[in-house]
């Protein structure tokens, strides 16, 4: 083989392993290996942790690749792709952290959960720094906070596909519209004129303004008249117990 046809075939070789993609001057990172572990250990925003222990070596491998990016990689992508990359960090560092304690009844039982540092581009971040400092640097939008997870089952359900800056719009209000409207979490009692709502719409309200406005946007149409009506009470409420599969018990 002519010596410039085999540097052709290494290259292409190479670069079809490469953890992110060039296409007109933007680059995309590959999120392949986050789906697997999704497709593999995730169910209705339930995780099969104790699976998840035993073979965790595609998520340690993820969270590698964006610790190896070159921070030029980050900075050439759109705004839409780097949103997407830090919420699926942020939500792959959380599960890295709950694998890591196992078994955990709640991640708010590890000390220092999200102020431990860990690396993105070659720099080291915490993910209480990603929620409050970079992404509010991304964009105003509030609707990015309830893609990220804290591992408990009041939290909005992990989706089973990684986010892409392509479709992030579109990702982002259906996630917030299933979680307004999942009755475990957020539900209106129109006998008792009570609202009940998750206590991360309170944590959020410097974000979002008016709660019941807010809310008010998802929910059906029948519900939304009745909250604009009588302006029912708000009860605060968060179940910080781990999201694990049901199937799934501590041992």
């Amino acid at each position: 083989m002519p010596l410039i046809k085999k540097i052709l075939t290494i290259t292409i070789i190479l670069f079809s392993f490469a953890s992110f993609s060039l296409a007109e001057e933007e680059v995309s990172f590959n999120h392949s290996l986050y789906q697997k572990i999704l497709f593999r250990y995730m169910d209705k925003g339930f995780v099969d942790y104790i699976g998840l222990k035993r073979k965790r070596f595609d998520l340690d491998r993820y969270l590698t690749l964006v610790s190896n990016l070159e921070p030029e990689s980050i900075t050439a992508m759109s705004g839409d792709e780097r949103i997407a990359l830090y919420i699926n960090v942020y939500n792959a560092r959380v599960l890295q952290t709950v694998v890591d304690h196992y078994p955990v009844k709640s991640i708010n039982k590890i000390e220092g959960w999200d102020t431990t540092q860990f690396k993105v581009a070659g720099g080291y971040v915490t993910l209480t720094q990603i929620k409050n400092e970079i992404i509010p640097n991304e964009t105003k939008d509030p609707r990015v906070y309830f893609t990220l997870i804290d591992a408990a089952k009041g939290a909005p359900a992990l989706r089973q596909k990684p986010f892409q800056g392509r479709n992030r719009n579109a990702l982002l209000d259906d996630t917030l519209r299933k979680f307004i409207n999942d009755k475990s979490k957020n539900r209106l009692d129109k006998k008792e004129n009570i609202i009940y709502l998750s206590s991360l719409l309170k944590e959020y309200k410097p974000r979002i303004g008016s709660v019941l406005l807010f809310v008010s946007k998802y929910l059906p149409r029948d519900q939304a008249e009745f909250i604009k009506k009588n302006n029912p009470p708000i009860k605060y409420e968060h179940d910080e117990s781990l999201n694990i599969r049901p199937y799934a018990t501590l041992k």
